[in-house]
């Protein structure tokens, strides 16, 4: 807990999480901009969070954390690598970047959460139907948790680019680009999903689709999530072996 502790600390005081922080309460006072204001609140808050737009920049300012730990975690990283604890460093990596990104994502939300809740006029109901027959309440809470795990997940699989060598570096700033145009331009299908519907771009579970089923969008979700958890872990190996092959 101490070191989670130091670790916030540090990174409060990064020019990353002070871009990071200006960018957020920038989108959350636009993201009022899409929403209704005879809307009630829970339903506000899930309008905004499908926006691509406003999922973009979540992208972005997830991406900015990847890159503050990449930068603390390289310049120990020649002697850690040379020691036969690779395998822990990459795990601790990708551990304090979880705390870093959720600490983000919460501090977003809360953001987010005080925006719409005044553009609303605090109309709250916590009961309000959603769809399958679930409240809004429910379902946000589902959402979220999709959403975090889903983006974290992705982001952590381009973590390894930050920890190559140098001459590497140009393919990060190709990837960030190539994500944020993909993540909006992207010719979603928004036609009902059924089970021989699925979707592999992640794109699919950060938007509202119509599932013929709650149950159905909660299988294609714990899908999508084990394939992206099976792909870090596919990259943790081949990083591993390309690192101790590489001469540092």
């Amino acid at each position: 807990m101490k070191k989670i502790k130091n670790l916030l600390n540090v990174f409060r005081k990064t020019s990353y999480f002070k871009m990071s922080l200006i960018g957020m309460i920038m989108l959350s006072f636009l993201s009022i901009s899409c929403i209704n204001k005879k809307d009630f609140f829970f339903k506000a808050i899930h309008d905004t969070y499908v926006n691509p737009y406003f999922l973009t920049v979540v992208f972005l300012i997830f991406i900015c954390n990847a890159i503050f730990l990449a930068k603390c975690f390289f310049k120990n990283s020649a002697y850690i690598i040379r020691k036969k604890n690779l395998s822990n460093y990459i795990k601790t990596m990708s551990a304090y970047n979880l705390v870093i990104d959720l600490y983000s994502f919460l501090i977003l939300l809360g953001f987010t959460a005080i925006c719409v809740f005044l553009r609303v006029s605090a109309k709250i109901d916590i009961f309000e139907i959603y769809k399958y027959n679930i409240n809004y309440f429910v379902y946000l809470v589902f959402y979220f948790v999709r959403t975090f795990i889903i983006i974290f997940l992705f982001i952590n699989m381009i973590n390894y680019i930050f920890l190559l060598p140098k001459k590497y570096y140009n393919i990060i700033y190709i990837v960030i680009c190539v994500l944020a145009v993909v993540l909006v331009v992207y010719p979603y299908n928004y036609s009902v999903v059924t089970l021989g519907n699925f979707h592999i771009f992640i794109g699919y579970y950060l938007i509202p689709l119509e599932y013929s089923s709650f149950s159905l969008e909660l299988l294609f979700s714990v899908g999508i999530i084990m394939i992206l958890y099976s792909c870090n872990i596919i990259i943790d190996n081949l990083f591993e072996k390309f690192i101790r092959g590489y001469n540092v």
